[in-house]
This record gives C-alpha cells, structure tokens and sequence, in this order.
C-alpha cells in the first residue's frame, strides 16, 4: 500500500508520467485488489478506486466498472462519487437521491463536500431538521448496538442552548426513534438522541418520555466525558446536568 500511495503521490506531483500502474503489471494487481474474493483489507480496494483516476481513460473505465459491482457497499459508494466526480449523470443523478434518503443522506453529503462536490446536494437535504434525521439515522444504523435503520424519526424539540462541551452557542435537536420489534438485548422499541453537539442517544438512561431539560443535561454531562473536558462531573445524572448548563442558559 506505501508504494501504491507513492506512486499515486509522485503523479499527482508530475514527478514521473503516466503512473507506473498504468502499465499492465499494476492493472493486475489492481485488479486483484478488487477481486470480490480479496482478503485483503477494505483499504485495498478503496485505494484502487482512487488510483483508477489517475490511470488513462480506458483503463479507468475498466476499473471503475469493475469496482461497482463489488461486495463491499463502501467500494460502490467511492466508485459512484468517482464516476459522478468525472462527469457520469446517471451517478450524479443517484447521489442527489442518496442525499435525500434518511438512512445514508449524512454519509452521501460529508462525502461530496470532501471532494468538492457539495453543488449535487439539493437544497432540502440541507435544511437543519433534515440533517438532524439524518444525523440520528446514521448514528443507529452505523454506531448504537442496534445497527440499523429506526421505523420512525420524530423531531421532538429544537433549541438554542450555549452548549458547555463546545463553549459556544449551538442548535439542539432531540430526535426520538422507534422499532417495530425489541432490538437486540435491550429489548427496547423506542429511544430518543440529542443531536448538535456528538451524535448519541443515552440508550438506559434517557427515555422519550423525559423531561427535555433532563434529557440535554444527561446528554451534557456524557459529552463533557467524552471530550475529556476537566469541567466533567465525577457522576453524571441529570440534576448535575442541568445545573451546568443552567449557568449559561437560565430559562432552560
């Protein structure tokens, strides 16, 4: 992989021209990264995908067409950006769909603004509510214990607070969930995140039944531990949390 990044590295910097995989060797070891029976690492793959764009344009193509119909979701997802980057409507098309889909809208938006394509996301992707579902989608689907989409979001409440774990003022969003069935060992079916600041939802200790105040304190005091902030308190329950961030927000 180091002599893959150099040489995509001395390209990139017209140091030597055309890039030494261009030649039949390096298409075959590309090529083997790619292979959906592979056992090497994601990374592999990934990396072909990028250094297919620096290869000439047949071989380019080739690659990416291989690459799209890879196992791995992540692979086909840098491979659509890639195709769409190069001018692909259909691709480009798909993306601005990606971005209005809950379930990988906030993946699909961090990606194209990565690469400077940030023009693809429509405008109701970007609106604040929006991204605060999708935000809590990504969080359930991709880091709760869960790990996977809710049946339902519902946007529960929107506040300005000065946030203590970023010293500023912020947007809060409260974001209930809900599953069909009991998921996984808690057996719960309903849950509720706190958006804005880290992306999490309390699963134990917070309920969509709580009061909001309690709710954002909890969520408070997590994320001071989270930071490592010296301002964390020893214990976190809601009444610490709350005091905290009544210091700075009196009406809360």
């Amino acid at each position: 992989m180091e002599f893959l990044y150099l040489c995509d590295h001395i390209f990139t910097t017209q140091q030597l021209r055309p890039h030494a995989y261009n030649a039949e060797q390096g298409l075959r070891k590309l090529t083997s990264y790619l292979h959906p029976e592979s056992k090497r690492p994601e990374e592999f793959a990934l990396a072909a995908v990028h250094t297919a764009t620096l290869l000439d344009v047949q071989k380019r193509d080739a690659l990416l067409k291989f690459s799209g119909s890879h196992p791995n979701p992540k692979v086909v997802f840098l491979t659509r950006v890639t195709r769409a980057s190069l001018g692909d409507l259909d691709e480009q098309k798909l993306l601005r769909e990606r971005c209005l889909d809950l379930t990988c809208s906030h993946e699909t938006q961090l990606k194209l603004t990565e690469v400077g394509m940030e023009s693809l996301i429509p405008e109701e992707a970007k609106d604040p509510e929006f991204l605060a579902l999708a935000k809590t989608s990504h969080w359930l689907i991709h880091q709760s214990p869960f790990g996977t989409v809710a049946d339902r979001l519902e946007l529960v409440d929107s506040r300005e607070l000065f946030w203590l774990p970023n010293h500023e003022q912020c947007r809060l969003y409260a974001v209930k969930y809900e599953y069909d069935t009991p998921q996984g060992e808690t057996g719960l079916t309903a849950g509720i995140a706190v958006v804005g600041g880290i992306t999490h939802s309390l699963i134990g200790e917070t309920d969509p039944e709580m009061d909001l105040a309690d709710l954002y304190g909890l969520h408070c005091c997590w994320e001071l531990e989270e930071r490592k902030d010296p301002v964390a308190p020893r214990h976190r329950t809601a009444k610490i949390g709350r005091n905290l961030l009544r210091k700075n927000n009196p009406d809360l």
